[in-house]
């Protein structure tokens, strides 16, 4: 008997590690494939008109990949652990892409904040 729930612990671990490991990798499909758009239409200004069609495709391609490897993990394990990960590796994937690009996501912004009764304008720079 012991030795059956030490199995059955072992395939859910296991089944766990799955769902985060297609997580992360759906994650970094769709942040990827943000960056994949963004880059065809900065080499559509000095390289060829060419390059915004190619950005789109393979920005068109690893979401769909995204999506599958998505699906795959809803499959392998509980839905908040997928989309969990895949949240968390999309805003890397996404932001080290646009800064590798040499853009930064938030030049500078005026944000209303409410704190209690009282209004804040937090500016960042």
């Amino acid at each position: 008997a012991a030795a059956a729930s030490a199995a059955g612990a072992a395939a859910e671990a296991a089944a766990a590690a799955g769902a985060v490991a297609c997580g992360l990798e759906a994650g970094c499909c769709f942040g990827f494939s943000a960056a994949a758009a963004r880059t065809g239409f900065q080499l559509a200004h000095s390289v060829s008109w060419l390059a915004v069609p190619l950005g789109l495709l393979a920005s068109i391609c690893l979401t769909s990949s995204g999506f599958v490897l998505q699906t795959r993990g809803f499959k392998q394990g509980p839905a908040l652990v997928v989309c969990t990960t895949a949240a968390a590796a999309s805003i890397v994937a996404g932001e080290s892409g646009i800064v590798g690009l040499g853009n930064l996501s938030v030049q500078s912004c005026a944000c209303p904040l409410q704190l209690g009764s009282h209004n804040a304008y937090v500016r960042i720079q």
